[in-house]
C-alpha cells in the first residue's frame, strides 16, 4: 500500500520520496481531530482515476473538518441520495466527490446555512407518574449508595490524595473531577451495582453538585457587597451534604438504554422495571429518562427535543408581528389579566376562583389531618397527606398547562410578537396582607405559571420580557401618571359602593377610580401600567370605550379547560368578532363621575 502525505495545496508524494527543505516546511499536516489519513488510503476506492488520487484523499481528508450533519444537509441541497441513514462519514464524502462536487462547494454551503437563522432545539419533559414498586425502591438505594460513595472521594479530595489508580493527576487539597471520580470507583461494588451508564450519570450528578456549589460561592461574596434589600442570597450556600439512610436518588437512562416502542418505554433488561406506557405522538427524539422518587409513587421523566423557531424566524413570515404586545398581570381573584395595545382589543380577565378553591380545600383538609396526627402521636408524612398533596398539585398543574397553553393560542389569533409579564422575584417573602390573603396568595404557584408561558411562547415565536411591576397597581393609566412612588396618587384603588348603586355597600378593591372620576377595572388599569413600564412610548391614545371593559373568562367544570379563552383564540379575526370602542357612548363606557352615575356602568367592569 502507497502511504501518502499531504502538502500544502492538496499535493501529495508517496513516502520516502525525496522533498525538498522547502516543501517540508510548507507541508500541511490534518486537523488535530482527523489524523485518519492511512484509514482513508485504505477505504479509497482503487478503481477511481489514479491520476487524481492525490486530489481525492485531500478532498477526503479535509471534507472531514465537517460535521456528518453539514454533509447531510449539503447531499440534500445537492439532491444526491444516501444509500443508508447511518452511512459513515467517508461514504457521504465519497457520494459528493462522485457527483462533481468539491470542498469549496461544500465550505460555501456552510458558511452560508451559517449566517441564516437555523432552527433552535428545546428539551422537554414528559412527566408520567407511576406506583413505586420494590425492585424501584432497591435501585434508588443503589443509586444513593454510589452518590454517597462518589460525594464522600470528593469530601475527602480537599483533605488528602485519595485518588490510587493510574494515572491519577489530584493533588491532596484538589478537588476530584468527573474523569478522576469515574476511574476510582470502576471498580467498586457501588459502581458495578447498576448500568455502567447509569452510574456514570450519577457520578455527573456529583460533579454538577459541586460546580453549582463554588458558582454559587462566588456569587455569593459578591453579593455580601452589596445592601441588604438587593442582595439575592439569603444565606451563605452549603457543601452538596450525604444523602440519609431512609433517602433515595433519582435514576438515569442514556437514550442507548430506553427504547419507544408502540407507545411503550422500555428499560434495560438488567434493572427489571416494567415497561411504561407513555404519549408517543407527542414525545420527538429521545434523550434521557429520569426515574424521581416520590414515596409511594414514582415520576417517569422523558426528555426530548423539539425544535422550534426563533422570534426572528417568525417575524420574518409575518405570523407575528413585533409591535403588537400583550400584558399580562398575575392576581388572586382575577388569575390572569390580558391587555394588548391593539386598538379596539378588550381585555380578558380570567377568573382564578378554581385555584382559590382547590387550595383552600387543601389547606382544610390538610389542617385536619395534622391535628389528628399530631394527637397520635404520628410524625412524618403519612399516606394519606401525601395522596392529598399530591391530588392537589396535579390539579393545578392540569389547570396551568390548560390555561397557558390557550394564553399563547390567543396571542397567536391575535398575531402579537411580544408577551410583557409583570413579576416580582421573591414577593411571597414577608408579605403581609392579612391571614387569609397570605393564604390565598402563598398557597398560588405563579412562577410554574411564569415558566410555562415563557417556554410555550418561545416555541410559538413569542418573545417574552419580565418587568417588575411594582407601583403598577397604584398608578393611574389614564392620568398618564408616572410609575414612581409618590406620597399621594391621583387615583384611588377600591371604590365605596352602596346598595342604591347596585354595590353591596362595602368598598371594592377590584375597582380603580382615577382622578377624573373614571372608573376602571383594578386589574385592567395595572396590566396598562405593566405595558406602559415595559415601553414608555406606549400612551392611552386608542385605549378607549371597550378597551378598558374586560371579558371575563372562567373555568369551565363540564369540559374541564377555559372554554371562555378558546372560544376567543379560535375566532376565525378577533379584531372585528369583539365589539369595538365606538359601539357605546365614551360617557358610559368611561365609568361613573365622583357625583354618581347608573348602576349598569359599574356591572359592566365587573362582569
Amino acid at each position: 500500500m502507497v502511504v501518502l502525505e499531504v502538502k500544502k495545496r492538496g499535493k501529495i508524494q508517496p513516502k520516502g520520496s525525496k522533498m525538498s527543505t522547502a516543501d517540508q516546511k510548507c507541508a500541511k499536516p490534518l486537523h488535530p481531530r482527523h489524523k485518519q489519513l492511512k484509514l482513508i488510503n485504505d477505504k479509497i476506492d482503487r478503481t477511481w482515476d489514479r491520476k487524481r488520487i492525490a486530489d481525492q484523499v485531500y478532498f477526503v481528508a479535509t471534507c472531514h473538518q465537517f460535521r456528518v450533519k453539514d454533509l447531510r444537509q449539503f447531499c440534500k441541497f445537492k439532491k444526491i441520495k444516501i444509500p443508508q441513514a447511518r452511512s459513515r462519514k467517508e461514504e457521504i464524502v465519497k457520494l459528493i466527490w462522485e457527483n462533481g462536487a468539491d470542498f469549496q462547494d461544500i465550505h460555501d454551503f456552510a458558511s452560508q446555512a451559517d449566517s441564516q437563522p437555523s432552527e433552535n432545539t428545546m428539551l422537554l419533559t414528559e412527566r408520567v407518574q407511576v406506583k413505586t414498586t420494590t425492585q424501584l425502591h432497591a435501585l434508588f438505594q443503589l443509586s444513593k449508595n454510589l452518590y454517597n460513595k462518589a460525594n464522600c472521594l470528593v469530601h475527602a479530595g480537599f483533605q488528602r490524595h485519595v485518588l490510587w489508580n493510574a494515572p491519577a493527576v489530584q493533588k491532596a487539597g484538589c478537588r476530584v473531577y468527573y474523569p478522576e471520580m469515574d476511574r476510582e470507583l470502576q471498580g467498586s461494588g457501588e459502581y458495578r451495582a447498576l448500568p455502567a451508564k447509569t452510574s456514570q450519570k450519577i457520578l455527573q450528578q456529583v460533579d454538577t453538585a459541586w460546580t453549582s456549589y463554588f458558582e454559587a460561592i462566588k456569587a455569593w461574596k459578591k453579593d455580601c457587597l452589596l445592601p441588604k434589600t438587593q442582595r439575592k442570597f439569603r444565606s451563605k450556600p452549603h457543601k452538596p451534604g450525604w444523602k440519609g439512610e431512609e433517602c433515595e436518588n433519582l435514576l438515569f437512562f442514556t437514550n442507548q438504554q430506553c427504547k419507544i416502542k408502540e407507545n411503550y418505554l422500555h428499560f434495560p433488561k438488567a434493572v427489571g422495571i416494567p415497561p411504561v406506557k407513555v404519549n408517543a405522538t407527542r414525545i420527538g427524539p429521545l434523550q434521557q429518562v429520569r426515574i424521581l422518587p416520590r414515596g409511594y409513587y414514582s415520576i417517569v421523566e422523558i426528555v426530548f427535543k423539539k425544535s422550534y423557531r426563533g422570534a426572528e424566524r417568525v417575524a420574518q413570515t409575518k405570523n407575528n408581528l413585533p409591535q403588537r404586545i400583550v400584558a399580562i398581570d398575575l392576581g388572586v381573584r382575577n388569575l390572569v389579566c390580558l391587555v394588548t395595545n391593539i386598538p379596539g382589543v378588550r381585555p380578558v380577565v380570567v377568573k382564578g376562583g378554581v385555584v382559590k378553591s382547590i387550595n383552600q380545600y387543601y389547606n382544610k383538609q390538610r389542617a385536619h389531618y395534622q391535628q389528628q396526627y399530631e394527637h397520635l402521636g404520628i410524625r412524618g408524612t403519612p399516606r394519606r397527606l401525601a395522596r392529598l398533596t399530591r391530588k392537589r398539585n396535579n390539579k393545578i398543574e392540569d389547570i396551568f398547562h390548560k390555561l397557558s397553553q390557550d394564553i399563547i393560542e390567543y396571542c397567536q389569533a391575535l398575531r402579537v410578537g411580544t408577551i410583557i409579564m409583570g413579576y416580582n422575584p421573591r414577593w411571597k417573602q414577608n408579605c403581609s396582607m392579612g391571614k387569609r390573603n397570605n393564604q390565598n396568595f402563598v398557597t398560588i404557584p405563579f412562577h410554574s405559571l411564569v415558566q410555562k408561558i415563557t417556554y410555550k411562547a418561545k416555541l410559538a415565536g413569542i418573545k417574552v420580557e419580565q418587568v417588575e411591576e411594582s407601583h403598577t397597581s397604584k398608578c393611574s393609566f389614564l392620568d398618564d401618571e408616572p410609575i414612581a412612588h409618590h406620597d399621594t396618587y391621583l387615583g384611588q384603588r377600591g371604590v365605596y359602593r352602596s346598595k342604591k348603586e347596585g354595590g353591596n355597600g362595602k368598598i371594592s378593591y377590584g375597582l380603580f377610580k382615577t382622578a377624573k372620576g373614571q372608573i376602571v377595572n383594578a386589574d385592567v388599569n395595572g396590566g396598562y401600567n405593566i405595558l406602559r413600564k415595559a415601553f414608555p412610548e406606549f400612551t392611552k391614545d386608542g385605549i378607549e370605550g371597550l378597551g378598558l371593559i374586560p371579558v371575563a373568562v372562567k373555568f369551565s367544570k363540564k369540559d374541564q379547560d377555559f372554554t371562555g379563552l378558546k372560544q376567543l383564540a379560535n375566532l376565525a379575526s378577533p379584531l372585528h368578532a369583539l365589539p369595538k370602542a365606538g359601539a357605546v357612548d365614551g360617557t358610559e363606557v368611561g365609568g361613573v363621575s365622583t357625583g354618581g352615575g347608573s348602576s349598569k356602568s359599574i356591572k359592566i367592569y365587573t362582569k
